[in-house]
Parts: structure tokens; sequence; C-alpha cells
């Protein structure tokens, strides 16, 4: 980044792009390692940001079908069962 803080991550080479396996290990490393959180994953962040998203998008004048869209969902099923899993992990 430029003019700020650098993210140093061991497990893509420096310059290049992070792949989905990259950023779940750097997520794996961040919890277990530095926080000492077990149980947690990317993919918590994921369901927790889904379930914030969808108490809130009916404040802001959205709705549940733009939640699914952010999330790339092909079903409101699929998103209810993301929110249905429960807010936070584990």
């Amino acid at each position: 980044m430029r003019g700020g803080a650098r993210i140093i991550c061991r497990h893509a080479k420096p310059g290049e792009p992070m792949t989905a396996n990259a950023v779940t290990a750097w997520f794996r490393d961040l919890y277990v390692r530095r926080l000492g959180w077990a149980g947690y994953s990317s993919h918590c962040g994921r369901r927790t940001f889904a379930t914030q998203a969808a108490r809130k998008a009916t404040t802001v004048g959205g709705s549940l079908r733009d939640v699914q869209d952010m999330l790339g969902h092909a079903s409101l099923m699929s998103l209810g069962a993301n929110l249905a899993s429960g807010l936070f992990c584990p």
C-alpha cells in the first residue's frame, strides 16, 4: 500500500495477488496464531457480515435481495443457510 502500513503475507509471493487459499490461510494465521482464537475462519466473518447486512438492509432502504447480490448467492435459500448458521463463530 502506498503511504500506509504494509501487510506482509507469507502465504503469497511479494507483488503477486493473493489467491483465495492464501486469503484463507492469512485469516487462519491471524485468528489462531496472532489472536489465539480457536474455531474461527474467514467464512465466519462472511457469515457475520451477511447477518449484520440482512439486519440493517431494510433500515437503509435495502432488502435481502441486495444482500444476496452482494454475497453472490444464486438464491435467497442459499443466503438463508448462511444467516441461519448463527451470527458469530464458533
